[in-house]
């Protein structure tokens, strides 16, 4: 059946036939097919690329020149689209309101990667797997409103089409639920943070954290809506039995010991505190909780996790053997397929919903049991083979490589200012792209749904991250999800993300640079950076005269690049404003390489030693009152001692101190070679003050730019 209409688009479109068009096409995911044809199509504005208006086309308005053509045909599959763009116009054939939406996303891309001149081509596209998703995870990190909104115009650009959303772990409990309003105060609040490098020592950062981060029924309402514009489904998770920490911490009751003491979960892992499932109360409050779930997701599944849960608090606790025993069940393994089992029953009757779990769940499954969940593969493709062999669907996640809290890439690879320092390992994204979600399943395929790629938060610290270990990623995940592993190819796929970094960056994202093409600064692009961060006068920072210099330069009508390189060297030989006597400043690490990153991390005044916050406090032990002593400085803290460089190497506090020396920092690593405002503290015998793994501050003679012996100073304001 075909149903025509036409849409008015905000085009200004020119006509006419050029030769045959040289303009790469750079679209992510790859159609399934394309065909080139003869000439471009100039757009002058599309105002389809904004999201805002979406999904009424509020946006789209008059068309300037012609028309686009919209065609609905039941013969084309679901989200599928065929896209045809001549000389003359453009026609969009589409099989569903989906695939009419990602018709637009590839114009989107299409006038976007070309500047504006649209190549003549028809496209045949729809996509491999009908489940194409992203997990976030807010439980261990919460992101907000807008960053999610964000990351849904990422991934709606790029086409997948579900969001996994994990709310709640041991780490902090994200949904208000009305009748257990402790979850979101008690239990979404911690008393800090783990930093973890994946391969050095961790440590706590001890600035609270949750206070207010929680979302209500109505938030998640609004994201709901928000995605589903997008085409986005979006399944929520309530990881159950276990993870379930912060749920104790608000109701000890639900635990198999009340009369213990429990905290919101700092570090990662795998916590013994399960909840108590032969408690009748128990299942109550879950019900309550998937109730409400159910209620605002409209999503055909809900996750309700299922993953490392230990049994040993139930093999002595009353309750529970009492239920091994009612229900007929060999042991306490039983519990927690039993609870999901009452849990989904209790779903499908009640919602209409079906349920998913993480693989290992299955492990205790009985083949009698009415309710088939979806499992995620995490552990592996090959438990998609065993769940596929047992009947189950399955979507593939295997923890390498589609944990993107991992690493991009290792120290060899990296360049030296990454934005993320976290993670327990690498998975680069050339094994990402090589995914086939379904070569374990071979003859089984139908038990695939899909892929997705998980971004666990336990070593997020913030947006900027998120972004960073999603992009660009996502874009190679888009593409597995999309195309058959036949018609992938990597190197295709590298030549076409170059053009995306320009997106990225015009729509605000932070990214993984190593994998783009970037040509080095020239001397006028730093200029220019410097004047834009201009801090004339501030400590650490160059004098106004410096400045001024670059400013005049700038200026200047026809120099020429070799007066840009002077005028560069000069302004970095220039000397720093250095602190006065008595002046109270604070000190944030300026440390940006790697497994090193502690860039904005402030020092602090602890109680054996300096150490530093990773997230700032502004308290009063952050402030330093820089006090001259011969051409140097001592600091000193609220209490008024000095510090200390012991001959150990570690910090302490005493009536008379180590005289310090700001200096700039002008040790080169690698591609670095100068970077403005950052300073080192010595000592006279040039030992540095340096952040260890621990966040202690100890000497080091390792002063090389953007490392931890570097560090940006601010002026305490007078009260």
């Amino acid at each position: 059946m075909l149903k025509h209409s036409i849409l008015s688009f905000a085009l200004a479109l020119g006509l006419g036939a050029t030769a045959q068009t040289t303009t790469p096409i750079s679209l992510i995911p790859q159609p399934q097919k394309m065909t080139m044809g003869n000439g471009t199509l100039t757009v002058d504005s599309l105002a389809i690329v904004s999201f805002t208006a979406l999904p009424s086309e509020n946006a789209l308005k008059r068309i300037e020149s012609n028309n686009i053509q919209t065609v609905e045909n039941t013969a084309i599959p679901e989200e599928g689209y065929k896209l045809s763009i001549t000389a003359n116009g453009i026609r969009i054939e589409y099989g569903n309101e989906a695939g009419l939406f990602y018709a637009k996303r590839t114009l989107e891309q299409l006038a976007r990667t070309s500047n504006y001149q649209l190549p003549c081509i028809e496209i045949n596209d729809y996509p491999t797997f009908s489940y194409r998703g992203f997990m976030i995870d807010e439980a261990r990190h919460f992101f907000g409103k807008a960053q999610v909104k964000k990351m849904l115009d990422l991934m709606a650009s790029y086409k997948l089409n579900t969001l996994h959303w994990h709310l709640t772990d041991d780490q902090g409990w994200r949904i208000h639920i009305p009748e257990y309003p402790l979850l979101t105060t008690k239990g979404a609040e911690r008393k800090g943070s783990m930093i973890s490098r994946g391969t050095e020592e961790w440590f706590y950062d001890d600035t609270p954290y949750g206070k207010g981060m929680f979302y209500t029924l109505d938030d998640l309402a609004e994201i709901v809506a928000y995605a589903a514009e997008r085409n986005i489904q979006v399944i929520p998770e309530v990881d159950l039995p276990g993870h379930m920490v912060a749920a104790l911490t608000a109701y000890p009751e639900f635990s198999c010991d009340p009369t213990k003491n429990y905290e919101v979960r700092l570090a990662a892992g795998v916590d013994e505190n399960v909840l108590n499932v032969g408690d009748d109360k128990v299942i109550d409050f879950l019900k309550t909780v998937l109730g409400h779930v159910a209620k605002v997701f409209p999503s055909q599944y809900i996750h309700i996790g299922g993953d490392e849960c230990p049994t040993k608090v139930w093999e002595t606790n009353a309750l529970a053997l009492k239920r091994v025993k009612d229900e007929g069940l060999k042991s306490v393994h039983d519990l927690q397929p039993w609870l999901a089992q009452l849990l989904g029953k209790y779903l499908k009757e009640n919602y209409n919903k079906d349920i998913i779990v993480w693989d290992e769940l299955l492990a205790h499954w009985p083949d009698s049991s009415e309710i088939k969940p979806v499992a995620m593969a995490w552990r592996g493709v090959e438990y998609a083979k065993k769940a596929a062999d047992k009947g189950f669907s399955t979507i593939v996640v295997p923890v390498y490589p589609m944990y993107f809290d991992l690493m991009q890439v290792d120290d060899n690879e990296a360049i030296v200012e990454e934005t993320y320092h976290g993670g327990y390992g690498v998975n680069r994204m050339r094994e990402v792209y090589k995914l086939n979600p379904v070569a374990a399943v071979k003859g089984q395929e139908h038990f695939v749904f899909g892929t997705q790629a998980n971004l666990w938060a336990e070593t997020l610290r913030n947006s900027e991250q998120l972004e960073y270990c999603a992009l660009p990623r996502l874009l190679a995940l888009s593409e597995v999800a999309w195309l058959p592993a036949e018609k992938k190819n990597w190197d295709s796929f590298i030549e076409r993300l170059q053009a995306h970094d320009e997106l990225f960056e015009a729509d605000g994202y932070n990214y993984a640079r190593h994998a783009f093409r970037q040509p080095a600064p020239t001397a006028l692009d730093s200029l220019r950076r410097f004047a834009k961060e201009a801090r004339p006068g501030e400590v650490g920072y160059p004098a106004k005269s410096a400045y001024k210099a670059v400013e005049k330069i700038l200026k200047r009508k026809k120099a020429t690049p070799e007066a840009y390189a002077l005028a560069l060297k000069t302004f970095e030989k220039a000397p720093i404003t250095l602190p006065k006597d008595g002046q109270k400043v604070r000190l944030y690490s300026a440390s940006t390489y790697y497994k090193k990153k502690y860039a904005g991390a402030s020092l602090y005044a602890g109680k054996e030693g300096a150490r530093v916050h990773y997230t700032p406090q502004h308290n009063a032990e952050e402030v330093w009152t820089f006090t001259a002593r011969g051409t140097g400085f001592v600091l000193r803290n609220a209490q008024g001692k000095e510090l200390l460089l012991t001959p150990e190497g570690k910090t302490a506090f005493a009536d008379y101190g180590t005289v310090l020396f700001v200096k700039p920092a002008t040790k080169p690593f690698r591609t670095i070679h100068y970077a403005h405002g950052a300073v080192t503290l010595t000592d006279a015998t040039g030992r540095a003050l340096f952040i260890a793994p621990s966040a202690n501050i100890i000497a080091s003679d390792d002063t090389a730019l953007a490392n931890p012996a570097t560090w940006r100073m601010v002026t305490e304001p007078q009260q």
